[in-house]
């Protein structure tokens, strides 16, 4: 019986091509049997400027030779497409701002409009200039009990659609920052009616779709394409995203064009191989570990809005998996809150100093 790696203490290698790759060449550098003439520079040396290097192999000369590491990255990203359900699928090392930015590209010549959400992260801003699109602003409905934005309504984008007849697309984002969600088979609908494909920034919700408590991911209820970031809400290393793509209304050739063009040409096979090991997570224990984590987040709610003037973000058009707490009702400052909670070794994502905004 053979010993687990403890680098793959899961032992989900089985099913992540890429993992099992890295895991080989890991191998081997620590038997000291490497004597590496491509990149990276550190030659898996940790003698030179320390351990900040280890782990770090690159796709292309390390995870397999140049001329072959593309087929077991396609291997991967198969496997990952059928997953979610999708016809396309590439892994990223850019994260979720590199999938926005070939989405825009993708989508649209030039000078055409495309229908898109105002609380739009700013990757796509940068991607609306880079593909020459004019954005049609849609937004958010507002939320009365917090004052945050809540979901683009459907009609707001029947209405955007009807009055733009030529737009190249749609795209929001869902869930928000905030962890609001909207109605994306609604969006998938009202856009193909009208001819446009839809394009969802899920940066924030790799798990959703995976737990019958959860909502349905962007790809299952409707949507073109959908990018997120594994490094977010999978246990992938930063930087790690997806983009998935169904390629009735969206051009594979193009597709693949757009991600390439915006992409590295010397992707980290560290980062691949944690996407790769996060969707075989996912795959197999993915229902399991998103219980645990709905359990784990309602009972922190409960016990939060046991404090007098603390609240939290909850409800129908809420993730259920994402925690924002509301301290308007204290007084407190959340940019103060924030400030001891690093003090006491626990970072979180965001604090604001405005009484109704998360922190």
């Amino acid at each position: 019986m053979s010993t687990p790696d403890p680098r793959d203490p899961l032992g989900l290698a089985a099913d992540a091509p890429l993992l099992a790759a890295w895991l080989a060449w890991m191998r081997l550098a620590q038997a000291g049997r490497l004597t590496p003439m491509t990149t990276p520079g550190h030659k898996q040396r940790q003698d030179l400027v320390g351990a900040v290097v280890a782990g770090d192999a690159p796709l292309y000369g390390a995870l397999d030779a140049i001329k072959h590491a593309s087929r077991l990255r396609a291997d991967a990203e198969a496997r990952a497409a059928a997953l979610w359900g999708a016809d396309w699928c590439r892994f990223s090392v850019a994260g979720s701002t590199h999938g926005n930015q070939a989405c825009c590209l993708a989508i649209g010549q030039p000078g055409q409009e495309v229908i898109i959400t105002r609380t739009l992260h700013r990757s796509l801003l940068l991607g609306l200039v880079m593909a020459g699109l004019r954005p049609v602003w849609v937004r958010p409905e507002i939320d009365p009990g917090s004052g945050l934005p809540a979901a683009v309504a459907v009609q707001t984008v029947r209405d955007a659609l009807a009055a733009h007849p030529g737009a190249c697309g749609v795209i929001l984002g869902d869930p928000s920052y905030v962890g609001t969600t909207g109605d994306l088979a609604g969006h998938a609908r009202a856009a193909h009616e009208a001819g446009a494909p839809l394009i969802v920034d899920a940066a924030w919700a790799a798990y959703l779709g995976f737990h019958p408590d959860l909502p349905a991911h962007a790809i299952a209820a409707g949507a073109d394409a959908m990018v997120t970031s594994a490094h977010k809400t999978l246990p992938a290393y930063t930087q790690g995203a997806l983009v998935l793509a169904r390629t009735e209304r969206l051009d594979v050739a193009r597709l693949n064009r757009a991600f390439d063009a915006t992409h590295t040409t010397s992707p980290a096979g560290s980062i691949m191989a944690s996407i790769d090991a996060a969707r075989a997570l996912l795959a197999r224990d993915g229902e399991r570990l998103c219980g645990r984590l709905l359990r784990g987040v309602a009972a922190a709610r409960k016990r939060l809005r046991e404090v007098p003037g603390v609240d939290v973000l909850d409800g129908p058009g809420v993730d259920p998996g994402k925690l924002v707490v509301l301290l308007a009702g204290t007084g407190a400052h959340g940019g103060l809150v924030e400030a001891d909670l690093i003090a006491a070794g626990m970072p979180v994502e965001m604090g604001t100093g405005t009484p109704s905004c998360p922190s």
